[in-house]
């Protein structure tokens, strides 16, 4: 039953990492807010709390948001 949540959750990582990076790509900061709050969810700290920093850095700061995502989306592959 566990190792069947783990691949459902790194199966939903692994799309909304793609979804990421198509919205970062494409300028739609708004997309990436969102897909950041979605793996908010999905993360364990400290992660959790950088994908909201990307959340919030999505309305204020554009170059701030994309480094984040980068930073973050190596990550959550590591991982």
């Amino acid at each position: 039953m566990l190792d069947t949540r783990l691949h459902a959750n790194a199966q939903s990582i692994g799309k909304l990492c793609v979804g990421g990076d198509w919205a970062c790509a494409h300028g739609d900061y708004a997309a990436l807010r969102d897909i950041a709050l979605r793996l908010s969810a999905l993360a364990p700290e400290p992660m959790h709390c950088t994908l909201l920093e990307l959340a919030d850095a999505c309305f204020v700061d554009s170059d701030r948001a994309s480094q984040l995502w980068s930073t973050c989306k190596d990550a959550l592959f590591r991982d």
